[in-house]
């Protein structure tokens, strides 16, 4: 294990290289500039005997010559290429203290981000020899701010290698972020960033879990979650250690982890885990049944709080396990698996009341699959009473917002079924999409900012076509093309003004002015996206 984080560090170093010292490649004159290229061959061809023997040459050339900058260059090359030998080569250990004085030779010689770069090399060699505290010093002589950002995370996660080396974790961590701030997906700094973090005298979780849910999102879940998986074993007699698996949670969904993926990676490690730490398998166990348990569908809040009893509270938790069950369901759709998607479809839902588009999904799951999920219409009018009691609810509290999504997702339920109906029947889209666009206007009269929603004006149009109200839809399709185009959507935007053409209305010339004026200002949007 040792040998290994040794030969992480090497890497690092010469990563870093190949990042700042462009400025160092500018070929000598000369007989040094024949010497130079020799070595330079030798070490892309992995001779790196002959390269060391050939920069020493350009080295001892430079200084005669008094070209420092040269030589510290030499310098430099001369110890890079021992330290690749002794990778290559581990017989060469003894070879590390010659990088290390030519190291400090580039250090005297060198301009500033010569010196900054040998300190850089000259600390890894240390840490490679074992000498801890003489490591730290070297990377202490550095100023990490004027380090180009595209190499200064090499910097950073070197100088955290030298402070964890020598017990200075709390610093050590602080370099570890610095890195992952500059390189986001850098993963030995994400190793090593746990690996001080496990070594903390008590668990700290809340700090585990925002870091870990920051790695998800900048791209890192798949190494991310295996860092959360060690610290699930060594913390798990941790009070709050359940917290980590939202981690976990967090990746699954963000990955699309699906139920295939899941059982072959992360199903034996979570059931093992479970099995040996009481605190946990709760919450573990809820996972699997998330991803391959069977349970009925609801649309009541009891049985899906029971089933997800972990997960249900708080609701941010609450939140998370609801779409892990909606992106696990339509895994199950879209491979034709109604029986398994609906349930979490409706869980999703009744974990998440504020995720409309788990309600609309179950919804269309429960109607074209009537025949075998729902031969009595039984779950089809619970899902319809749920929302109308939830959209009272938000009527009663003056909750807009809310009020507006659930009309939006009535409306859409019933223009599915085709319920075109009127304005006095609240069970048909012509009166929820009426309705959503007052409390549009009630959500923008509070909230300025608030982005129009011109979707709704095309529900309502194709609503009105559908019950002969063509004059009605034609205000309406030509709204929401206006929507469109302020939203910068030409092709929607052409598409409601398409319908609003094709109705027989008597186009007077207010009519023919204004669909001209949205055809250009169509064609304008088009051709500025080009």
């Amino acid at each position: 294990m040792r040998f290994r984080r040794t030969m992480e560090v090497g890497a690092v170093i010469f990563l870093a290289f190949n990042l700042v010292n462009l400025w160092a490649q500018a070929p000598a004159e000369g007989p040094t500039a024949a010497a130079q290229d020799l070595a330079r061959k030798a070490k892309s061809r992995g001779d790196y005997k002959s390269a060391a023997e050939g920069f020493e040459k350009v080295r001892k050339s430079a200084l005669a010559s008094d070209d420092k900058k040269s030589a510290a260059q030499a310098a430099i090359d001369y110890a890079q290429s021992l330290e690749r030998w002794v990778n290559t080569d581990p017989t060469q250990q003894n070879r590390l203290a010659e990088a290390a004085q030519s190291y400090q030779s580039a250090i005297q010689l060198g301009d500033a981000d010569q010196q900054a770069y040998a300190r850089n090399g000259l600390g890894v060699v240390l840490l490679r020899q074992g000498k801890a505290v003489e490591s730290l010093a070297a990377f202490r002589g550095i100023d990490m701010d004027g380090i180009a950002p595209t190499a200064r995370f090499a910097y950073l996660y070197n100088y955290g290698r030298a402070l964890e080396r020598n017990d200075e974790l709390q610093t050590a961590y602080a370099q570890y972020r610095r890195a992952l701030e500059l390189q986001p997906r850098f993963e030995p700094a994400i190793e090593g960033a746990f690996r001080v973090l496990r070594q903390s005298p008590r668990p700290n979780i809340k700090e585990a879990v925002g870091f870990g849910q920051q790695l998800v999102v900048r791209g890192s879940g798949a190494f991310t979650a295996r860092q959360i998986h060690t610290l699930l074993k060594a913390w798990n007699a941790a009070p709050d250690a359940s917290e980590l698996l939202t981690v976990l949670v967090q990746y699954y969904i963000s990955a699309s982890v699906d139920p295939v993926q899941f059982q072959e990676v992360e199903l034996g490690d979570l059931r093992s885990l479970g099995a040996t730490t009481p605190a946990l398998r709760s919450p573990i166990d809820e996972i699997l049944t998330a991803y391959v348990g069977n349970f009925p569908p609801s649309f009541h809040h009891g049985p899906a709080r029971n089933i997800f009893r972990s997960w249900a509270y708080p609701p941010e938790h609450a939140a998370l396990f609801s779409a892990l069950l909606k992106s696990v369901g339509a895994y199950y759709d879209q491979r034709e698996t109604p029986e398994k998607a609906l349930p979490r479809f409706s869980a999703a839902w009744m974990l998440n009341p504020s995720d409309s588009e788990a309600a609309v999904y179950a919804a269309a799951i429960v109607r074209d699959h009537a025949k075998a999920l729902d031969p009595q219409g039984q779950l089809f009018n619970q899902l319809l009473e749920t929302l109308f009691m939830q959209k009272g609810e938000a009527y009663f509290e003056n909750d807009w917002p809310n009020i507006l999504r659930f009309h939006v997702v009535l409306g859409t339920i019933f223009e599915r079924e085709k319920i075109w109906g009127s304005a006095q029947d609240p069970r048909s889209a012509i009166f929820q999409w009426e309705n959503a666009l007052e409390a549009e206007k009630q959500v923008r009269h509070v909230d300025k900012n608030f982005t129009p929603s011109p979707g709704i004006h095309a529900s309502l149009a194709l609503a009105y076509e559908k019950t002969r109200r063509t004059t009605d839809a034609w205000d309406q399709y030509v709204l929401a093309a206006q929507g469109f185009i302020e939203s910068h959507n030409p092709d929607p935007a052409a598409l409601a003004l398409e319908h609003a053409q094709s109705l027989s209305v008597e186009k007077d010339e207010q009519r023919l002015k204004k669909l001209e004026e949205l055809r250009s200002r169509i064609a304008e949007l088009k051709k500025t996206a080009v």
